[in-house]
C-alpha cells in the first residue's frame, strides 16, 4: 500500500475519511506490521501529546495573564501634552496626547484642555504634525 488517503481505500475509507493523520498512521502501522494500528492505540499514543499541549496553553495562559490584567488596569493617554525643555520652565512645544513626535520623549506631561489652551495663549508653539490648536479651536 503506498498510498495515503485513498477513497478507493476499504480499510479507512468508511472510518476517517476526512481525517488524513489517522489515515496516513494506520497505512503506515500496516507497512510496518502488517496489521493495523487499533484504535485503542492510536488514542494511547495521543492522550500524552494532548496533555503536554493543554499544560503548555495553561503555562502561557498564567504568563499572559497578569499582563494583560496590568494593561486593563493602565489609565487612558492624556488628550494634551505639553513638551518642556532642558529646563523644566521652558515650553517647546504643545501636542495632541497621541502625537507621534513625542511618543517616547521623557520630557511631555500630561496636561488638561485648559492647561493647553493656557500654554497656547503664553506663545507655547503648536506641534506642526498634531496640529493641537485646530483641535482645540484656538485661534490666535
Amino acid at each position: 500500500m503506498t498510498h495515503f488517503h485513498d477513497r478507493t481505500c476499504e480499510a479507512c475509507y468508511p472510518a476517517t475519511h476526512f481525517d488524513r493523520a489517522a489515515c496516513r498512521v494506520f497505512h503506515q502501522s500496516y507497512q510496518r506490521h502488517g496489521r493495523p494500528i487499533t484504535r485503542r492505540v492510536v488514542i494511547q499514543q495521543a492522550t500524552p501529546a494532548l496533555a503536554q499541549i493543554d499544560a503548555w496553553i495553561a503555562q502561557e495562559e498564567q504568563r499572559v495573564g497578569p499582563r494583560r490584567c496590568a494593561e486593563e488596569m493602565r489609565p487612558p493617554p492624556p488628550r494634551w501634552l505639553i513638551e518642556r525643555g532642558l529646563q523644566k520652565t521652558n515650553l517647546v512645544a504643545v501636542h495632541v496626547g497621541g502625537c507621534w513626535t513625542v511618543r517616547k520623549s521623557s520630557r511631555c506631561i500630561g496636561v488638561s484642555q485648559a492647561q493647553a489652551l493656557d500654554a497656547l495663549r503664553q506663545q507655547a508653539p503648536a506641534c506642526t504634525y498634531c496640529r493641537p490648536d485646530a483641535a482645540l479651536g484656538f485661534l490666535e
